[in-house]
């Protein structure tokens, strides 16, 4: 070890690199790949991660960049697979290792990429963590289309953060309303229920739009 410039260890360290199968071989084979770590706790920590040469040379292959001994256990953490990565670059992605691992965080599987370009979305990587964040699942998008409706990956998100559910859509649609996907989350937003809109009619008021709504809404008229 001290030839390969990890000198000094202590009685402590050196048992913990043998438990942990910490090998000169595989310093060895680390270090002609590029990515042999500065500290031994960074080897003995991608050892207990399972950070194995030939990962690291599939990943290379795939054309994964910058792979320090923090990336290379994140993404090992986190179950960023080749196979994954393979599946990305055949959908003309091209994912930094902070775009795998983030993917993964937020359980962006290739099978939900796939259904969701399916759907006939090409969103990018960033679309698709923001997705996966707040929700937007392939089906909430089946039912948008089937009430003619064409959102993009911004509209979903903006949807699913106002919680606007295919449910709400409806049952507006069923008071005699047709209105846009920008109009549904600025009801989300101010609160336009169809519970408020049957109260508005109550009183009379039939034919209001629902900017019109929004407004009443926004200056309290009909609680």
């Amino acid at each position: 070890m001290n030839s390969l410039g990890y000198g000094g260890l202590s009685g402590e360290t050196v048992f913990s690199m043998a438990v942990h199968d910490v090998t000169t071989n595989y310093v060895q084979d680390l270090r002609s790949l590029g990515s042999a770590p500065r500290s031994t706790d960074e080897l003995i920590s991608m050892s207990i991660h399972n950070v194995t040469v030939n990962y690291i040379r599939e990943l290379q292959t795939l054309g994964v960049a910058e792979l320090t001994a923090d990336h290379l256990v994140s993404m090992r953490i986190h179950d960023v697979e080749p196979e994954f990565v393979r599946v990305l670059r055949n959908m003309n992605y091209n994912p930094s290792v902070d775009d795998l691992v983030s993917l993964r965080i937020h359980g962006a599987t290739s099978a939900y990429i796939k259904q969701m370009r399916d759907l006939g979305f090409r969103p990018t990587l960033e679309q698709i963590v923001s997705m996966r964040i707040h929700g937007v699942e392939p089906e909430f998008v089946r039912e948008l289309k089937s009430m003619n409706y064409s959102p993009n990956a911004d509209d979903l998100v903006s949807l699913r953060i106002h919680g606007a559910t295919s449910e709400f859509i409806k049952q507006v649609r069923s008071l005699g309303f047709s209105p846009t996907l920008e109009q549904v989350v600025s009801m989300r937003i101010h609160g336009v229920t169809p519970d408020y809109i049957r109260k508005v009619q109550s009183h009379g008021v039939k034919n209001l739009t629902i900017d019109q709504l929004v407004s009443l809404r926004i200056h309290g008229i009909v609680e």
